[in-house]
Parts: C-alpha cells; sequence; structure tokens
C-alpha cells in the first residue's frame, strides 16, 4: 500500500468527550425531533428513564411528586426512606414521599394553605420555576411589585432558560417536554460555565449525540450479515452535502495550545484516504515544549483534490474518500487547539467544522464520493468507525 507522507511538527492532540453509549433512546421521541436532544442529555445523566414501554411521553402534565423525583435523582441528592408522614397527604411508603419529605426538610417546599402538598396534582409553570429555583439557589432578585413567582420567570428569561419565554404562562400546566427542555437548558449553561445557554451550546452537545448515533449505528452495521463493503455512503445521520464538481481543498488549522510540562507529549496525524486506498497523511506534534519545530506552513495544512478518482480495488467496492485525524499520546484535546477543518468547492467555503473534546483517538470528518457528494459526519470513535478494510487503519487503532 502506497503512502505518500508529509512530516510536519507543530502541536498536540487527544480527544476528550462526554461518552453517551449510556444515553436511552424514547420510543416516541425520533431523532431530529422537539425533545430529541433534551431527553438524550438527560437521559446519558440519569435524570430521566421514561416509562417501563420505553416512552418518554413529552406531551403529558408532569406532577408535582415527578418533578421533584426528577430533580433528587438527577442531582444525586441523599434521600432517607421515611417512617412517619411528612405532608397528610403523602403516605410515608409512598415512591415519592423520600423526596417529598427531603425536599420539605431542605425548605425548598412548603405545601399549600390546607397543610397538604398534593403529589399527584400537575405541577404550574410558576411552581416548577421556584421549585427548581430553590433546588439549584438560583440568583434571583425579590421584586415587591411583582408576583411570587416573578423573578424565576425574569432569571428564566435572562439565562433562555424558557422553552417559550414571551408566551409564558404561569398558571399553566407544565409538560414533562417542557420542563426538560428548561432542566436541560440550566444544567448545559452549567456544564459549559456560561451565564446564559446558547444555541452554540446545543451545537456542541448536538456534536456529541450525533457521534453517538453514528457509532452505533456503524456498530450494528457492521455485527449484521450485510456483506456492503462501500464505505460509508448507506449510512444514515451524517449531514449530505453536494458540492461544485471541480478543485475541492481541505484546510486543517489549529492553534498552539499551551501544555504543562509534566504532560505526556501529544501527537497527531491527518490522512485523506483515496478511493484506491492511497494515503495522503501528515504526522504532527503539537507541544508548546518543543523548542525547535519544522512546519511546512504554521499551523495549518491543506489537501487539494483536483480531480475526483472513480477507480476502485478489485477486493472491494470502496468508492468514497475518507478524511480523518488520528489522535496519539498527551492529553491535550483537539478543543484545547481550536482545531478546524474548512472546506472549499471551486465557489468558495462550503463548510467550517469545528472540534469538540473526546477520550477517543480516530475523529471523522467526511467522505465524499464521484458524484461531489459530501457526507459530514465530524463524530469520534475508534478505527471501527472508519468503516474501511483494517489494514487501511492506522497502526495501533481498532485494538
Amino acid at each position: 500500500m502506497k503512502k505518500t507522507n508529509f512530516l510536519l511538527i507543530g502541536t498536540s492532540i487527544f480527544l476528550l468527550c462526554a461518552n453517551l453509549s449510556s444515553a436511552k433512546k424514547f420510543t416516541d421521541i425520533q431523532e431530529g425531533a422537539k425533545y430529541y436532544i433534551n431527553s438524550r442529555y438527560l437521559s446519558e445523566k440519569g435524570i430521566i428513564n421514561g416509562y417501563g414501554d420505553g416512552t418518554f411521553q413529552p406531551a403529558q402534565n408532569i406532577t408535582r411528586a415527578e418533578l421533584l423525583k426528577i430533580i433528587f435523582e438527577g442531582n444525586k441528592t441523599k434521600t432517607a426512606k421515611q417512617t412517619t408522614n411528612c405532608f397528610p397527604d403523602v403516605g410515608y411508603k409512598e415512591w415519592y414521599s423520600k423526596y417529598i419529605c427531603t425536599a420539605k426538610d431542605l425548605k425548598i417546599i412548603s405545601g399549600y394553605g390546607d397543610g397538604n402538598f398534593k403529589p399527584d396534582q400537575p405541577v404550574n409553570k410558576a411552581e416548577a420555576l421556584k421549585i427548581l429555583g430553590e433546588f439549584y439557589k438560583w440568583p434571583t432578585k425579590d421584586n415587591p411589585k411583582q408576583a411570587w413567582y416573578g423573578k424565576y420567570i425574569d432569571l428564566g428569561k435572562v439565562q433562555n432558560l424558557l422553552e417559550n419565554p414571551e408566551n409564558f404562562d404561569p398558571e399553566e400546566n407544565m409538560s414533562r417536554g417542557e420542563i426538560s427542555e428548561t432542566l436541560y437548558r440550566f444544567l448545559a449553561k452549567t456544564e459549559y460555565k456560561t451565564e446564559k445557554f446558547s444555541y452554540d451550546i446545543e451545537n456542541k452537545i448536538a456534536i456529541k449525540i450525533t457521534a453517538q448515533d453514528i457509532a452505533e449505528k456503524e456498530n450494528n452495521a457492521k455485527n449484521s450479515t450485510n456483506d456492503d463493503n462501500v464505505i460509508s455512503r448507506n449510512l444514515p445521520t451524517p449531514q449530505i452535502i453536494q458540492l461544485t464538481p471541480g478543485e475541492i481543498k481541505i484546510v486543517f488549522s489549529w492553534e498552539m495550545p499551551k501544555i504543562p510540562l509534566e504532560q505526556e507529549e501529544t501527537e497527531f496525524s491527518s490522512y485523506l484516504i483515496e478511493p484506491t486506498d492511497e494515503i495522503i497523511y501528515s504526522e504532527h506534534k503539537i507541544d508548546s515544549k518543543i523548542d525547535t519545530i519544522m512546519e511546512s506552513k504554521t499551523n495549518s495544512e491543506t489537501f487539494t483534490i483536483r480531480n475526483l478518482k472513480t477507480e476502485v480495488k478489485e477486493t472491494n467496492q470502496i468508492k468514497d474518500y475518507l478524511f480523518f485525524i488520528e489522535s496519539l499520546n498527551g492529553e491535550t484535546t483537539f478543543n484545547d487547539a481550536k482545531a478546524k477543518i474548512n472546506i472549499y468547492d471551486k465557489k468558495g467555503l462550503v463548510k467550517s467544522i469545528t472540534a469538540y473534546q473526546n477520550p477517543d483517538r480516530i475523529w471523522k470528518i467526511f467522505t465524499l464520493d464521484e458524484n461531489y457528494e459530501m457526507r459530514i459526519f465530524n463524530s469520534i470513535g475508534t478505527c471501527d468507525q472508519i468503516n474501511r478494510e483494517s489494514e487501511v487503519c492506522p497502526q495501533g487503532l481498532g485494538e
């Protein structure tokens, strides 16, 4: 097998990202549907489990007891088995008693004027926001001119936690989907250390979930009896882009992250595999500790495809180009180095793909077929996800 090798020394990488392999897919929320991202995110964190039949039922009202269970279980807050009633209508042997009584002890809830809690009553939006706010200690500000729930709504709007802030009716019942959206936004905002939820955060989470979906589907395809060896072309999920015929440029760029002296050096290699299995690749060392470096161009490289090849090997029917990056050693991530891939056709920039953190070693970017149809994967995994013959994978991967 022929390899065209360009050696560069310059910056370093290893992948680090939340593992979503434990995330549950609900049978009534299809990929791409409303609440798909937030239900997968909350499921992965063990916050929601859905019903025994595999559904989540996002349109169904959530009860006051269910809301407390979601919050306590999701935050792994300790609850104690109850031996007495903390509210007249909360049986101490009921499944929800430990959540309700702990919430009362923590002064998150106080019940109604008649002394009851009404655990099976649907929670309205004002009550739901107050419970969330008190549990997570939202930095609300009292305003004597507002209703008791006004400060929670105000913070929800400022931090972009509400699904439909302009038409938020505090007396309306909160659905399971709506509360999952608000809780997801708050937790995601906290995880990414931002002052408010943004769709940039959503895109990052969606990329991670899509990567897990692709890996799962490719694993299923690998274990099936289908003998089709055409690389990735028949796999669902990737974004499909039709390029303008002509010269194609792939520009891979990064910044130099600062790496601690005690940290192991990180290396990566970028690969463009042609339909004939010829490999064009560059090896890199991305490390601020190196005093002497050799570079053909500072912190970037360009792969140019002047004419698409359509011939294939006799042993299979691989017809696609494949572009991916392998990470070796070290702890520095592509995200640390702000790694980016820009794809150009003759009309200009077509797509810009930014990196994210992940512990796996292969960052699969795209495939390109003979009809200039590009499938953007932007997925993370092991050598298996490349979906080529094992001999094409970088040495040492796929173990």
